[in-house]
């Protein structure tokens, strides 16, 4: 195992410190940037059509058994924190005199039934961020 490895080994343990992970982290950025701009800018042109050709024939989730791994490790004390009472990612409605996640989500969801289902910018977002509202 080489010593980047091994390194990225011992963060995902949580066995350095976040400052240490940091400089970590921005020395492959670097070190990738390094790679992606070499060459000349044919070389850096084809080497984006090359990017883009691969993204397109991507699936949009590769391994979704492991994120759904990962979304999993969090307690579902978190969740009922941070969803509303339905415990979904659904959409809420924040207007003016709404005052709690569920009457947020009621009034979504009364909204779609009205069919007005595209979100504005002012008053639709994700049910997790309406705790910070």
């Amino acid at each position: 195992m080489n010593a980047t490895r091994f390194a990225i080994q011992l963060s995902e343990q949580g066995r350095l410190p976040d400052v240490v992970v940091r400089a970590g982290i921005r020395r492959l950025l670097a070190r990738r940037l390094d790679d992606l701009e070499a060459g000349d800018t044919e070389g850096q042109a084809a080497r984006i059509e090359a990017f883009v050709r691969d993204m397109a024939n991507a699936p949009v989730a590769p391994l979704p058994a492991l994120a759904n791994a990962q979304h999993y490790e969090l307690p579902p004390a978190f969740f009922a924190a941070v969803l509303g009472p339905r415990r979904k990612y659904s959409g809420c409605l924040w207007s003016p005199g709404v005052t709690t996640l569920a009457a947020a989500e009621d009034a979504a969801l009364a909204a779609r039934a009205r069919g007005q289902d595209s979100p504005t910018a002012s008053g639709f977002s994700s049910s997790a961020a309406g705790g910070a509202r």
